[in-house]
């Protein structure tokens, strides 16, 4: 699965570290739920749009964003992160699903 901040319309990053790309406040990349699920933990870098996680079923995590181009960088709005796209691939089928402005988006898998 893919998480692309890279469309979003606030031009979002993953804020993960004091020194780099981010503002203030940062959050590394924390599996709350499911990390028995996760094949691997993605290294994720600050300033990065995207992140690829390899998983065999449902996780939980958190992990910073910032925006690249408001007024309050370290304060994400849902209308910030429209555009930003969620991609699940398995086996040559693939799904595809895009960020509302209230910041919620449904991915359909197959097979679920």
């Amino acid at each position: 699965m893919k998480v692309d901040l890279s469309p979003s319309s606030g031009r979002l990053i993953f804020d993960v570290s004091e020194a780099g790309a981010g503002v203030e406040v940062f959050q590394p990349l924390e599996v709350i739920d499911g990390a028995e699920a996760l094949l691997d933990v993605p290294s994720v870098v600050d300033g990065q749009d995207f992140i690829d996680l390899q998983i065999g079923s449902s996780i939980s995590f958190t992990i910073d964003v910032d925006d690249t181009i408001g007024q309050r960088e370290i304060t994400v709005s849902g209308s910030e992160i429209a555009g930003a796209k969620v991609t699940y691939a398995k086996e040559g089928e693939s799904s595809n699903a895009v960020f509302s402005s209230d910041a919620l988006t449904l991915l359909s898998i197959p097979d679920c």
